[in-house]
Order: structure tokens, then sequence, then C-alpha cells
């Protein structure tokens, strides 16, 4: 694995780790719109499901780029700047 993957591979865990962390904060949240999208109730089944395949190996880094890491990076923001989280 190359550094850049490397570098990835770390943002997507420690993504994981402040969703894991922030997870009631952001159910409570939900309906959550931020940058023309609206994360919905399903929202956590969707990435829950990502994170364990990622978990178990069985998510391309690409994907979980994509499906852990955008939306999350996304969650984030949004949360942040309604002072819901921190």
């Amino acid at each position: 694995m190359n550094t850049k993957e490397e570098l990835l591979k770390n943002r997507i865990n420690t993504a994981i780790k402040w969703y894991l962390n922030e997870k009631y904060r952001i159910l409570e949240a939900l309906p959550i719109k931020t940058h023309g999208l609206t994360f919905k109730e399903g929202y956590h089944q969707s990435i829950e499901k990502q994170i364990s395949s990622w978990e178990n190996g069985n998510l391309p880094i690409n994907l979980a780029a994509c499906y852990i890491l955008e939306p999350t990076r996304k969650i984030y923001v949004a949360l942040k700047k309604y002072r819901v989280v921190f």
C-alpha cells in the first residue's frame, strides 16, 4: 500500500471512529440537510452496512471513501455549523 492509500485508510478509520462516537447525536439531528443532500432516518443503516463491509475487508478503499468518508465529512460539517457537535 502506498502512502496515499495509507493516508486515505487512516482518514476512513478516523471517520468511522467519529461516527460511532457521535452516532446518537447524529440520529437525534436527523434529517440533516447539507450541500444539497438530505440524510434521512435510514442513513445510519446504510453507513453501518458500509462500515461492516469495510471492517470485513469487503469494501475497496475507493468505495469506502465514497460511501463512508464523504458522507461522514458532510455530516460533521453540518453538525459543527449548527453546533450540535463540539
